[in-house]
């Protein structure tokens, strides 16, 4: 087993470090693409170690991973191989769970998203559209194709294994760390724009305001909340400087994009929850769910090696039907 260097790294630090190692050598082209297949495995049991970073990371809810906020660019490379590590652990999963190992496949994802959530606490909200928003949405559908394949018992810990993962990041919150990591960025800058910590507090009332209309019950529609941002921008006082009108304008398509990946995020774990208690209870236990985040129905719809939940209506963010599968599909099938 290969050594994980200093023992004073942060065991998150340590799985980036490694997993930026393989991203540039000859076994890249797995982390993204590759199968559940003997060559596969072999891969995954060389590099076992990133699965152990990953598990302490968990079990000592760490969130210290040597993150710069202060250089944006260095982030994004960081929370890239974060995404990384994600893919790597679907990657095991799907390899456990052909090996039926069902079992090792729900601790994997589990151990992935608690790092998702440990990671992106306090960054900015496109950082967490990408990671906390796309990433668990991988993990959760990834974690709904294992599901089937469990012990009943272990089915029935599923809930208190996930309310046991940190806190999720609130959207409003992370909408609401845009003007410092602005204010990071313009500190670069040789000259600064005129009137900048005006404007950057106008940004910042701006920001507060839009936080409010995305973490709304029961949510808007991202139409709606188009319209509220532009109306909430456009509001922005003419004694201003320019730089707090661009920044808020700028901003209404960005926050708009953010809010529909949260309304899907939102409605996936919705699904999931559903198909949770079929799985652990029998389709006939549930038979309609009312949830307030999509503002619709479920239909339960039985499929070859499994079944797969889909919304009645079109969701109010994304304008049609989602669905979530839960088995192995027949390409994961031996």
């Amino acid at each position: 087993m290969e050594s994980t260097g200093n023992t004073d790294t942060p065991p998150y630090a340590e799985a980036i470090r490694l997993i930026q190692r393989i991203a540039i050598g000859p076994d890249s082209g797995l982390i993204h693409s590759g199968t559940p297949d003997a060559a596969t495995n072999a891969f995954l049991n060389r590099n076992a170690i990133i699965f152990q970073l990953l598990h302490q990371g968990a079990i000592s809810k760490s969130t210290q991973w040597n993150a710069d906020t202060s250089d944006i660019t260095r982030l994004q490379v960081q929370i890239l191989s974060v995404s990384d590590l994600c893919r790597l652990s679907v990657l095991r999963a799907r390899t456990s769970l052909e090996l039926g190992e069902p079992i090792g496949s729900r601790d994997d994802l589990l151990n992935a998203m608690a790092l998702v959530r440990n990671v992106t606490n306090g960054l900015p909200f496109r950082i967490v559209k990408f990671i906390e928003l796309g990433d668990e949405v991988m993990l959760l559908r990834s974690m709904a194709e294992v599901l089937p394949s469990l012990p009943l018992d272990e089915v029935r810990q599923i809930t208190t294994r996930l309310g046991q993962l940190p806190v999720a990041t609130s959207p409003g919150a992370a909408i609401c760390t845009d003007p410092r990591f602005y204010a990071i960025q313009f500190a670069r800058f040789p000259t600064p724009p005129p009137g900048l910590q005006q404007g950057l507090h106008a940004f910042s009332l701006f920001c507060e305001a839009a936080a409010k209309e995305i973490d709304r019950e029961p949510p808007l529609s991202s139409a709606d909340l188009e319209r509220l941002l532009a109306d909430l921008a456009s509001s922005i006082g003419p004694d201003v400087p320019r730089v707090g009108h661009t920044l808020a304008e700028q901003s209404v398509r960005a926050f708009t994009s953010f809010y529909s990946s949260v309304c899907f995020h939102r409605e996936q774990t919705a699904m999931f929850q559903y198909g949770l208690a079929i799985v652990r209870d029998g389709p006939n236990a549930v038979q309609t769910n009312v949830d307030s985040k999509s503002n619709g129905s479920f239909s339960y719809i039985p499929v070859d090696q499994g079944f797969v939940i889909q919304t009645t209506s079109t969701s109010p963010c994304t304008g049609k039907p989602i669905t979530l599968r839960f088995g192995r599909t027949k390409r994961e099938q031996s």
